[in-house]
């Protein structure tokens, strides 16, 4: 099914054109063949039921891709005990910092009113790409924060104007009696969600969801410059213990009005309950064509009680 999906997407990049469009179209000039069949007194009754059907199967499977998209290429599954070595941070090149203990060993065990994390609050971000020139009708702006040495970011910032970065964003570390204990884990792999492909504006984006290990989850997505996928080191997810339910918050962006292929909508990601759960200033991405419409699903956000402010 992926090698369907992905040939779907060759197809669409190359002829520039939504799939269903081009089934449509071609469901059309079927039909418009067995017209002329018709109308030029052809006898080949074969030909016209084969072009009639042919016909009404590509216009109504284009319908319905159109309209009701397929279902998502990924879900927020786990991935096996046996990715666990693919994903360890003892990959991380020597010069990188390892003051943040980002570790896959399981030995923590659910807490009670314990302090797992310590964090800080990061005002200085890297640009990756904004949706300049690009005729659509909101502006939108992805930042990568930059937290100090020993401190992870859990997903990129994004914002609906092309000033300075207006928020702050959560980074994260391992408290002291649980360095090595496994709390934070880098994602096993990214999912693209949405590229930016005939649109107009001077640089091209995409966004990506993290796919965490098994007994992580994943708290905001990643934007990118071009299409490359991401780092798995630019975040880190948590152990699911540590995090409360999330809901899809306010409608950050979204790429009406553009020429471009693939819809999407940028949403922020809020606690369902305030008190229990910590705003994070994140953003989750849905695109309309081939993942999932923002429903009843959403990220998680961290618990309240599992965090306490870092030295500083």
């Amino acid at each position: 099914m992926k090698e369907i999906f992905e040939l779907i997407e060759i197809i669409e990049t190359f002829l520039n054109r939504p799939f269903s469009i081009l089934l449509i179209t071609g469901g059309l000039i079927s039909l418009l063949i067995a017209v002329l069949f018709k109308l030029n007194d052809i006898e080949n009754k074969i030909a016209n039921i084969t072009a009639v059907t042919i016909g009404a199967i590509l216009v109504l499977t284009g319908a319905v891709m159109h309209f009701y998209p397929v279902a998502p290429l990924f879900t927020e599954t786990q991935v096996t005990a046996t990715d666990k070595t693919e994903n360890s941070p003892q990959e991380t090149d020597s010069e990188e910092d390892t003051s943040a203990s980002v570790s896959l060993d399981e030995t923590v065990t659910e807490p009670v009113d314990q302090v797992f994390l310590h964090y800080t609050l990061v005002t200085e971000f890297e640009f990756i790409w904004n949706d300049k020139e690009s005729g659509t009708k909101q502006q939108v702006a992805f930042y990568k924060p930059l937290p100090p040495v020993g401190y992870k970011v859990l997903g990129h910032y994004v914002q609906s104007h092309y000033g300075e970065p207006s928020a702050r964003v959560l980074a994260v570390k391992a408290a002291s009696l649980f360095d090595n204990e496994g709390v934070l884990a880098y994602p096993t792999k990214y999912e693209r969600i949405w590229r930016d492909v005939n649109g107009n504006s001077n640089l091209n984006g995409a966004i990506w969801r993290p796919i965490p290990p098994l007994g992580y989850r994943c708290l905001g997505d990643v934007a990118t410059t071009g299409h490359l996928k991401p780092d798995r080191r630019d975040i880190v997810c948590v152990k699911d213990f540590l995090v409360t339910e999330g809901q899809i918050g306010e409608l950050i962006w979204d790429n009406r009005g553009r020429d471009a292929i693939y819809d999407v909508r940028v949403y922020s990601v809020l606690p369902k309950d305030t008190v229990e759960g910590i705003v994070l200033n994140l953003f989750q991405g849905y695109g309309r064509k081939w993942y999932r419409e923002p429903g009843t699903s959403s990220l998680p956000v961290l618990k309240m009680g599992c965090v306490a402010p870092g030295q500083k």
